[in-house]
């Protein structure tokens, strides 16, 4: 009997080859998409971690202004206390010169606060305010006894007749001491700063 001569079927649909493309192209699109989302994700969690280290320390350095505040305070109360102990009196004080001349005196002492704060360190602090304030103290003291020694030859002390009683010394004297008291402070302390940044380095 005649055979029938095979005919083998070479050519391929093409349907299945564009669905197996299809499928690819989604399956490299989700990769693409999963590697975005999680990109997105990290980026997202270092941002709150930035948001929350922001937050804390902005929460730490108001404590700190609060707590420098309150012994900023501290510190005028005692002194006022200490001149209201001692009897030191301004006849006709004039308010404009004594802010001005106690400005920066106080400035810096509310600086150098902060910055002592800032360490979180008890020592420091104990330090700060003792210096902030024995030196201070004892130099009221000091015109105090200055002011009851009477004017005679033997002592040749100078007066002033177109100043009241204390006002030389506690209008410029004294806020001129403090000033360089708390100059010598914030000096110290930016000096230790650069000392201790270049041994780390």
């Amino acid at each position: 009997m005649p055979t029938k001569p095979l005919k083998l079927q070479s050519e391929r649909h093409p349907v299945p080859i564009m669905a197996g493309v299809f499928l690819l192209y989604i399956r490299i699109y989700l990769i693409k998409a999963h590697k975005k989302t999680i990109l997105v994700i990290e980026a997202l969690e270092k941002k709150r971690d930035f948001d929350i280290t922001r937050e804390d320390n902005m929460g730490n350095f108001k404590d700190i202004v609060v707590k420098a505040i309150f012994y900023f305070f501290s510190v005028i109360a005692l002194h006022v206390s200490v001149i209201y102990f001692l009897g030191i009196r301004i006849e006709d004080p004039r308010l404009l010169e004594i802010s001005l001349t106690y400005f920066l005196p106080l400035i810096l002492l509310l600086i150098n606060c902060i910055l002592c704060l800032r360490k979180r360190m008890l020592k420091n602090n104990i330090i700060w305010f003792i210096k902030s304030t024995v030196p201070s103290i004892i130099l009221l003291f000091f015109l105090k006894e200055l002011q009851g020694i009477e004017s005679n030859e033997s002592y040749a002390v100078v007066e002033f007749d177109f100043f009241t009683k204390y006002y030389i010394e506690m209008v410029y004297i004294f806020p001129l001491f403090c000033f360089v008291v708390q100059l010598v402070i914030i000096l110290s302390i930016v000096i230790k700063y650069f000392l201790k940044k270049e041994i780390n380095y």
